[in-house]
């Protein structure tokens, strides 16, 4: 099946290949928006969007070119068009046009290297999150899995706002280090010769 929201293509050899190529990016697309943006929830609807504007435009894909650098070229675009409606609406500072490049091109060069296996991103995150402080997990949980609303949080754990919030910094923070640091030493290891 396409990404949802998609129309159909008639071909179902038009859509195999359109997957063949959308589905290995669309991690690095979604971790591209979620860098940009810092939230999950419009990270994956710009996800969707430009998988939209992907299926629509998938017959000026030059196949001898490499799909993830033609994708995230898109998603930037997207992305400086999102930015732009919600400028005004926004009190905290946008990007610059410097910087969504900048994230566009890490990007691209991440897609090329390709993502950690999905087994092993969750290990590394299960892994994490047990080394966080017991609040700092539930903060996390409450926010992330459950969907927790930050005033929530504060009243479950008895704490201010504001206190919550610098928690969720800093456990975010905490993991993001961690998660990588465990990446990596998860690819020395499988780059070792056995012994």
């Amino acid at each position: 099946m396409p990404p949802p929201g998609l129309p159909m293509i008639d071909s179902q050899t038009e859509q195999r290949r359109f997957l063949e190529h959308f589905v290995p990016v669309r991690g690095s697309l979604r971790t591209f928006f979620y860098a940009a943006t810092r939230d999950v929830h419009e990270a994956e609807d710009l996800c969707q969007q430009v998988g939209a504007v992907l299926w629509r435009k998938f017959d000026q894909f030059d196949e001898s070119r490499p799909f993830s650098a033609w994708a995230i070229g898109m998603a930037r675009m997207e992305l400086l068009k999102w930015r732009d409606r919600n400028r005004k609406a926004s009190r905290s500072r946008s990007l610059s046009d410097a910087a969504i490049t900048a994230l566009a091109e890490a990007a691209v060069e991440s897609a090329a290297v390709g993502p950690p296996e999905p087994d092993d991103r969750a290990a590394a995150l299960k892994n994490c999150l047990d080394r966080l402080a017991p609040k700092a997990r539930q903060a996390i949980e409450m926010k992330y899995r459950d969907g927790q609303q930050i005033r929530a949080i504060a009243e479950t754990q008895g704490r201010e706002v504001g206190a919550v919030e610098m928690a969720l910094v800093r456990a975010r923070r905490a993991l993001k280090q961690c998660i990588e640091q465990t990446m990596r030493q998860g690819q020395n290891d499988r780059g070792r010769p056995a012994t």
